[in-house]
């Protein structure tokens, strides 16, 4: 069986990858990370395969690539992991910023989708604007029309979804940390890239 030819580099869909990619690895500490030019061509094989991919909205598009970007360098480090068996992990930090700040707001990207998926189990709604906001780098105003809900709305989802991941996050004892409800107030304490803005 023959290789798959090469993405075509002036593909609109290619050129959006690109930018993703840059915008996921720039948050990465991991000196084996993929360069973005071998994730992006990764994560377009596995696109390519997927006719729905065409059919979407912009943002649709763009919050479907960076999902499939996040899982696709989720599976090589996993897979690097596991042939390392315990080597250094990749540091990223979920602030709006795209440049990550210092290795005390750092957090592991293997950890992150772990959370990001266990948030997706008890609300869905709030990791997908995790995912759009996050990983596909849209505002809140192209949140809120992607999803059809008011920008306020899609803020208060943001900042809920931010304080539960930064809760499950810095749970130290490994076990899962009390979330607070979608409607509570916002937890208190220290500034953390996680933590809602007060």
């Amino acid at each position: 069986m023959s290789p798959p030819p090469p993405p075509d580099i002036a593909d609109p869909r290619y050129q959006e990858l690109r930018y993703l990619a840059r915008r996921l690895l720039s948050f990465s500490r991991r000196l084996d990370d993929p360069e973005p030019t071998e994730l992006v061509h990764e994560c377009f094989l596995r696109l390519a395969r997927h006719d729905r991919w065409l059919e979407l909205s912009d943002n649709e598009k763009r919050a479907y690539a960076a999902r499939s970007l996040r899982n696709t360098l989720t599976d090589l480090r996993r897979a690097a992991s596991a042939a390392k068996r315990g080597g250094y992990q990749a540091r990223l930090t979920l602030d709006d910023q795209e440049v990550a700040v210092d290795d005390s707001q750092a957090i592991d990207l293997l950890d992150l989708s772990a959370a990001l998926e266990d948030l997706a189990l008890c609300y869905p709604h709030h990791a997908h604007v995790v995912e759009l906001r996050y990983f596909g780098g849209l505002d809140l105003t192209a949140v809120s029309e992607l999803l059809s809900i008011s920008r306020r709305a899609a803020s208060h989802d943001w900042n809920f979804a931010r304080a539960w991941l930064h809760r499950r996050l810095s749970d130290s004892s490994g076990g899962m940390a009390r979330e607070p409800e979608p409607d509570g107030p916002a937890p208190e304490g220290p500034v953390d890239p996680l933590a809602p803005p007060a």
